[in-house]
């Protein structure tokens, strides 16, 4: 594992960030750290990250600090601290300084200059640091809060940021032990000069000199061996440029992976014992301005003073157990209530919290976050949308980082589904978590379809793992189908979906008297219901218990399938006249279509199946129900004259439209992919009057959103989203070789061809242009240098007529499916 950190040598710039952004419009682009010019001119630091084992100890873990003076003018001098610490304090008492009392475990104990030894019920364990026989300086703390800051710092998990920034010296515990450790070096390198920096975790404890000839070769024969793995695992065809972005990509999905910690039912608790402290807070204040009116002007000083402490908190500064204290509509406000409570202690502590009101035990009930989901309990690695962004998983997200994964890792590929199946993360009642703002928001069903993929691509013999994924599906099936559903129409309402701001409507919002019907939730279903089927096809071979299971979902497709293309006036999803398929907003009276061409019109195309007649052969009820459909419904059922069963949602007449849509440079194809929403909406801007009072609009915005909905930190008006391609692309191309059958008069390989075509230009976005520029970068010509034109960066999204990055710019992540379009290319798929 190796990671490059590339740090200013000046001042870090958080004001200048944090004021011209919020100086900014929405029509503006993000002010980064890179537009600062504290990168210019080479006065920053190049910080190499490595990790190793050993084979012959592979319980030891190595790592290496390879630390660079980019400027070549100035000398400069950079403080390392790398830092250990147990994940939670067992005591949370003040711990005694008196060295000779013996130390609770699990706890870090310095033993000698470079060398501290690990306590802990798992095993022991000694960490020893080198630096070409410089010594460090150990630093020892606890891994604990300071609420209210009562310690005064000392002892508490951020002991080691005020000994450094404030040179606070007696924050830090003086017996040398505690559960956070770090090592402090100081370097002083010269005009580009580097130094390397090794430490090492071992079991048990052992008093070592480290070898650092022997570190180093480690270091090499893992790097050897891991470019031997790739070398195998890329195509030849790819030259370096593909190897180096693929490579990036690999090292950032890797690196994603993060422990992840939230006990719903313990958070619930903390929140509600919080908000009845406030409460008591809240009413003792006002009781004592009553009583002492005379003294008002002094109580509203008080007031004054919390309020600007609060104000001056940084938000991201909140352990993430604090963090989700914090309700999604004041998580601003909130965020610097543990810095409040300094100034208010005191008359929180006259207060007892067991006499909270009736309305307020209610007002706290009503505003908890994720109250149904009490059974969550995760503690769990898990590879996140973007470890620096996003630390948090997303059910969505997770499902597109399988699909690069399982060419590397296919059994950590398989772990990271069946944990997202399992019974501390899906809900009772078969609904999946959504992500930690709030689980209940449903996002698009793909954890069957990384699952079927996943399988097959991992040689499509552990089918164990297939039944133990289709149980659990069943149950997600059987929720959607139950909860979202409209009535028994066929047709299905989820809310956002996924797809933030596409909409002129917040999707996520309730509309008194008004049902949204939603063609992506429609069309997701009808996929998923083919997902399933083809796992019952699989599982039929070894067992006939998924023969009837079978005929289930066929039916459920079916279903949706007509009721999807039913015309609008007759209570389906079709526009006759714009030949595209819509959200329909519904009441008891009226059936309004929200005609905006984007993806959730184009989900519906990508439930499509092709099952082998071979494989029918084993599921003799499912191919004589397919041949009786075939015949009642021709335009969802077809068979080709091999005899492979073809299941499409959407018919050949209107595939035909949609597909010159996709084509069509001034609607979805860009140079680099396939945009959100159609081109047409820049010089068009869309308008829906929702009432009397409230006309609704929407516009095409190739890159950042402009608009504030949902936060306005990404954007599904017309950026290219790397994900949502990705699935086009591939449904593209299981298409390609059965579009005659469908009855277009386009040529055989137009479809094939298309997917190619998407595949190359997202793939343009990485690669340097003719200029030597990659897209990806945009006008930043720092990464013109020899220092930087070899650096891919991995955003949440891309701008559609530049294909400049934007959002999260390490989304490694679904981002990393660029490797799929690799490989795509080289007709590797």
């Amino acid at each position: 594992m190796k990671a490059l950190y590339r740090y200013p040598q000046m001042e870090f710039p958080y004001e200048i960030l944090l004021q011209d952004n919020k100086a900014r419009s929405c029509q503006e682009p993000e002010f980064k750290l890179i537009d600062t010019g504290v990168l210019d001119d080479g006065k920053y630091w190049n910080i190499y990250v490595e990790y190793a084992k050993s084979r012959q100890n592979p319980k030891q873990l190595w790592c290496r600090y390879t630390i660079h003076n980019a400027n070549q003018d100035e000398s400069a001098t950079l403080k390392l601290l790398p830092q250990f610490w147990f994940r939670k304090c067992i005591n949370d008492k003040q711990d005694n300084e008196n060295a000779s009392q013996k130390p609770q475990s699990p706890h870090i104990m310095q033993i000698n200059e470079d060398t501290a030894q690990v306590i802990y019920d798992l095993g022991n364990f000694s960490v020893s640091f080198d630096i070409n026989n410089q010594r460090p300086t150990l630093l020892f703390t606890d891994n604990k809060d300071d609420p209210g800051g009562e310690s005064g710092g000392f002892g508490c998990k951020d002991a080691f940021h005020r000994y450094l920034i404030w040179n606070d010296r007696a924050v830090v515990k003086s017996n040398k032990c505690g559960t956070k450790c770090g090592a402090l070096f100081e370097l002083r390198l010269s005009p580009g000069g580097s130094i390397e920096v090794y430490w090492v975790l071992s079991p048990e404890f052992s008093q070592m000199n480290l070898d650092l000839q022997a570190a180093k070769k480690i270091f090499d024969e893992r790097l050897e061996e891991a470019n031997d793995f790739y070398d195998k695992l890329f195509p030849i065809s790819w030259a370096n440029e593909q190897r180096n972005i693929a490579r990036q990509a690999y090292a950032g999905l890797l690196w994603s992976k993060q422990f992840y910690s939230y006990d719903v039912k313990t958070w619930t608790k903390k929140k509600a014992l919080r908000e009845r402290k406030k409460s008591s807070v809240a009413s003792v204040i006002s009781g004592q301005r009553s009583a002492l009116k005379s003294e008002e002007a002094g109580c509203i000083q008080q007031s004054t003073h919390v309020d600007s402490v609060v104000s001056s908190v940084n938000p991201a500064h909140i352990p993430l157990e604090e963090e989700m204290l914090v309700d999604k509509d004041e998580k601003n406000k909130e965020a610097g209530c543990s810095q409040q409570s300094t100034h208010v202690d005191s008359v929180v502590s006259s207060v007892n919290p067991a006499h909270t009101s009736l309305e307020e035990k209610i007002l706290v009930e009503k505003d908890e976050r994720n109250k149904d989901w009490k059974h969550i309990q995760n503690h769990d690695i898990i590879l996140m949308p973007d470890k620096w962004e996003f630390p948090w998983y997303a059910i969505w997200d997770l499902a597109f980082h399988m699909i690069p994964l399982c060419r590397v890792d296919p059994d950590l590929a398989k772990q990271q589904l069946l944990l997202m199946l399992s019974d501390t993360y899906m809900h009772p009642s078969g609904q999946f978590p959504g992500c930690e703002f709030n689980f209940a928001d449903p996002n698009p069903p793909l954890i069957p379809w990384a699952c079927l993929d996943v399988y097959r691509k991992t040689g499509s013999s552990d089918t164990n793992f297939l039944k133990s994924c289709f149980h659990r599906l069943n149950f997600n099936f059987s929720w959607w189908i139950n909860k979202k559903e409209d009535g028994s129409s066929g047709l299905f309402t989820g809310g956002f979906m996924g797809l933030d701001n596409i909409s002129v409507l917040d999707r996520s919002a309730t509309l008194p008297g008004y049902t949204l019907l939603q063609a992506d939730a429609s069309g997701w279903m009808a996929h998923f219901s083919l997902c399933m089927l083809e796992m019952c096809v699989i599982l039929a071979q070894h067992d006939n218990v998924y023969d009837d299971l079978a005929l289930f979902f066929i039916n459920h497709f079916i279903r949706i399938a007509e009721a999807v293309n039913m015309c609008i006036e007759d209570g389906g999803l079709w526009h006759e006249v714009d030949h595209f398929y819509y959200d329909v907003l519904k009441s008891e009276t009226s059936k309004r279509p929200i005609c905006i061409r984007s993806l959730v019109g184009l989900i519906p195309v990508l439930a499509f199946s092709r099952i082998k007649g071979t494989d029918l052969v084993n599921v003799p009820s499912l191919r004589d129900k397919l041949q009786a459909l075939k015949e009642t419904y021709p335009s969802y059922v077809l068979f080709s004259d091999e005899g492979d069963v073809i299941l499409t949602q959407v018919p050949a007449d209107r595939q035909k439209h949609i597909v010159s849509c996709l084509k069509n440079a001034d609607e979805f194809f860009s140079p680099f992919g396939i945009r959100s929403l159609s081109k047409f909406y820049y010089h068009n801007r869309y308008e829906f009057q929702l009432d009397k009072k409230r006309t609704l609009s929407l516009c095409y915005a190739p890159g950042e959103s402009n608009t504030n909905m949902f936060g306005g930190n990404s954007n599904w008006r017309g950026p290219v989203w790397l994900c949502m391609n990705y699935l086009l692309m591939e449904n593209l191309q299981a298409r390609g070789q059965d579009f005659t059958i469908l009855g277009s008069n386009m040529g055989d390989d137009t479809l094939s061809e298309l997917a190619e075509n998407i595949a190359r230009n997202i793939i343009s976005i990485f690669l340097p242009d003719e200029n030597g520029r990659r897209p990806l970068h945009g006008s930043v010509s720092l990464y013109d240098l020899p220092d930087w034109k070899d650096l891919v960066l991995f955003y949440e999204y891309f701008h559609a007529d530049t294909g400049r990055g934007c959002g999260a710019s390490h989304q490694t992540g679904w981002t990393s499916l660029v490797i799929e379009f690799l490989f795509k290319c080289a007709n590797k798929v």
